[in-house]
């Protein structure tokens, strides 16, 4: 598994070292950023570089409703670690579906 923790300088949030789906998570969101030329990544707030860290814990996953029959979109998101500004990224695109 590639190793994104310079890219995090926050720090990533607590974690189980099992949590395998998280991380394969932090991985595809991370290579996502860097094959579309998006790192370093500047927070859209406070302009400040690399300071992302994922949502998420286990097979916890963040999504975004859109209507009150459960219907939702899986996404990545994000928080600014400076800020706390929140930036979110549809799964489906990140996961390349």
């Amino acid at each position: 598994m590639s190793d994104f923790s310079p890219l995090l300088s926050g720090g990533p949030p607590p974690q189980d070292p099992g949590d395998k789906y998280y991380q394969d998570r932090v991985v595809k969101f991370w290579s996502h950023l860097i094959k579309n030329e998006l790192t370093p990544f500047k927070c859209h707030a406070c302009k400040a570089e690399n300071t992302l860290v994922l949502y998420g814990f286990k097979y916890e996953v963040t999504v975004t409703p859109t209507s009150t029959v459960g219907r939702y979109y899986p996404n990545y998101d994000a928080y600014c670690s400076k800020c706390g500004f929140i930036h979110s990224f549809n799964a489906e695109v990140v996961e390349g579906v």
